[in-house]
């Protein structure tokens, strides 16, 4: 007999802007069932309720762009020839290609608010290897920070 399990992981969008927690690839809720349906695990995290709270001004996009080498925190590194490899891999990406950028929000359990932020996707080379990485950048979206 071979051993299958489906994982079905699902990510929240509020306002149409997607909602992190953590990395990028961490999702907000996650099931996995074994070949005969049956539930073998769920995670998830619970947010209690949002309350709006006060408005606060965005950083243009411009200005983030131009920020995103000296402000920016590469949030997660990956190569896409990983992908049925569970063991965790450390990549330095070299020159970094962004290829989209979003308006999101992302969750910290030790704030009460969310925080709008600028999520770059990109693709770069790992130096050593030539092996093609995709990126993910998180930059706070708010004015003045």
């Amino acid at each position: 007999d071979k051993a299958t399990v489906v994982r079905l992981d699902y990510r929240l969008l509020l306002d149409d802007r997607p909602l992190y927690v953590g990395s990028p690839e961490v999702p907000i809720f996650s099931f996995r069932y074994d070949s005969s349906k049956t539930l073998v695990s769920f995670t998830g995290f619970y947010f209690g309720s949002f309350q709006k709270g006060e408005t606060v001004d965005l950083l243009l996009i411009e200005k983030a762009g131009a920020s995103l080498y000296a402000d920016g925190s590469l949030v997660y590194v990956f190569s896409p020839e990983d992908v049925n490899d569970v063991r965790t891999k450390k990549y330095t990406p070299g020159v970094i290609m962004i290829k989209n950028t979003a308006l999101g929000y992302f969750y910290d359990p030790g704030q009460r608010s969310l925080v709008p932020i600028y999520v770059f996707t990109g693709s770069s080379k790992q130096a050593k290897t030539n092996r093609a990485l995709e990126t993910v950048t998180f930059l706070s979206a708010v004015a003045g920070q």
